[in-house]
């Protein structure tokens, strides 16, 4: 009997998408979509899910063979750098402030050049925000970062509407968030595999998911 192929299967802590829960466990909507992929496949994860900060991750699933990412923002930039399956999800950010900080007033793109926006070290956003000069406080994970943004230690937060929901409600928020103007909504989440890999076990994942979207499992993992 030939043994199945085994998968490094690598996630960064970005709930709700992934991330690891209460009970230390892997965790998340995107989390569940990659197992689900490989078990349709037939390709097992090789020992215990690895949870790496951003830029480790990404340097991890190019060094070595059989590793993947549930989820990275596919962009020209990366395109060369890894088999890609998907879209998984769509990729839609906004800026946010908090509703008490009214002395926050933001009609266009221009008039976010005159607060801090803040952002996590690594992150495809935060590239991009530092590009178009912005003057943007850094953190190094994603705890840290909402910590902030609730203590003010930043202006605006760039972010999705799940995130939105998922620390409000962790962070237990005593003021609401308020959404101001769209970020950036020119991409999409696809998983993001080794470039080593054989094409073939690639488009073998790609089936899976193509499946699964038709069958309704899919859906049916987004909406548990």
């Amino acid at each position: 009997m030939i043994a199945a192929e085994e998968f490094t299967f690598v996630i960064e802590d970005d709930p709700p998408l992934t991330y690891i829960d209460e009970y230390n466990k892997p965790a998340g909507f995107l989390t569940e979509i990659g197992k689900a992929i490989l078990k349709k496949s037939g390709f097992n994860i090789k020992g215990n899910i690895l949870v790496l900060p951003t830029i480790r991750a990404d340097e991890f699933v190019r060094d070595n063979p059989y590793a993947l990412i549930p989820y990275m923002t596919r962009k020209a930039s990366r395109e060369d750098l890894y088999h890609w399956v998907g879209p998984v999800a769509l990729r839609e950010k906004w800026f946010y402030k908090l509703q008490s900080r009214t002395d926050i007033v933001v009609n266009d793109i221009v008039d976010l050049k005159k607060y801090y926006i803040g952002s996590v070290r690594g992150w495809s956003s935060t590239k991009s925000l530092v590009e178009q000069g912005y003057a943007v406080e850094l953190s190094e994970n994603d705890n840290n970062h909402w910590k902030m943004f609730l203590h003010n230690r930043f202006d605006i937060i760039q972010a999705r509407d799940d995130e939105i929901a998922y620390w409000t409600k962790k962070l237990k928020f005593n003021t609401k968030t308020e959404k101001l103007i769209l970020f950036d909504d020119r991409y999409m989440y696809y998983m993001s595999v080794n470039k080593k890999t054989p094409i073939e076990l690639v488009n073998k994942m790609q089936k899976s998911l193509d499946t699964m979207k038709l069958n309704g499992e899919f859906e049916k993992i987004r909406r548990y």
